[in-house]
């Protein structure tokens, strides 16, 4: 997985909507707020789909009034495709 740094994500992800930020779990935001980002190209179709699957189950058992639903985790414990790359593109 490619994690990528921007100064300019830094200071758009301060502009978040408060509705959003209410959303994200208390790693999330401050993550997004140092301008880190993750391309989708750097995840495999099949961890996409993995992922996706999972925020869809996750909103509908809290839509469901299962509370303890909203870990926002990617970690599905298949660490085949989990090789992390910090990059910094402002330098």
């Amino acid at each position: 997985m490619w994690i990528i740094k921007s100064d300019e994500l830094a200071r758009q992800a301060q502009q978040i909507p408060t509705a959003v930020k209410s959303t994200l779990s208390t790693n999330e935001l401050p993550w997004l707020e140092a301008g880190f980002y993750v391309e989708l190209e750097s995840f495999s179709p099949r961890k996409l789909l993995q992922v996706v699957s999972q925020g869809i189950a996750k909103t509908q058992a809290v839509a469901n009034g299962d509370t303890s639903a909203s870990d926002n985790s990617l970690d599905s414990g298949d660490s085949g495709d989990d090789g992390i790359i910090l990059i910094d593109v402002d330098d």
